[in-house]
């Protein structure tokens, strides 16, 4: 018994390395009230870029994002998504366009589509794609 406490001890000892924590995930439904349970995720993009996304809840208890990307910020409200979460912006990165976050398992498209009646979903031209990141340091 005693031959394996100093065992025990390396094992404890080898735990508390600096092994990073995983990432929070984003904010899903729940009762938050605006401005609690703010979640800051980092985004390394396949373009070069970085995105930096926080999640959390607007006054009307809406989710939402606001979202650092090509040098501009901005509030995106989400909207229904068949899967993960979509997010959309109104002239964030450029006038008469809306960029959309589209966020899944770690994993963000962003996109953007014409302000125009007759823009339609599938005209909607990816930008780049983006993958969760740890923060920096």
């Amino acid at each position: 018994m005693r031959a394996l406490l100093p065992v025990a001890a390396l094992l404890t000892l080898a735990a508390c390395g600096d092994k990073p924590a995983p990432p929070p995930e984003p904010l899903k439904g729940g009762k938050a009230a605006p401005g609690e349970g703010i979640r800051h995720m980092f985004y390394a993009c396949a373009d070069g870029t970085k995105a930096q996304a926080s999640y959390g809840r607007n006054a009307a208890g809406q989710a939402n994002v606001t979202l650092t990307f090509r040098g501009k910020t901005g509030q995106l409200t989400e909207f229904p998504a068949a899967s993960g979460a979509k997010y959309s912006a109104e002239n964030l990165l450029e006038p008469d366009k809306l960029l959309i976050w589209w966020e899944k398992n770690g994993e963000a498209t962003v996109m953007e589509s014409l302000l125009d009646d007759s823009a339609k979903p599938e005209d909607a031209r990816t930008l780049t794609t983006c993958k969760l990141t740890a923060p920096p340091a």
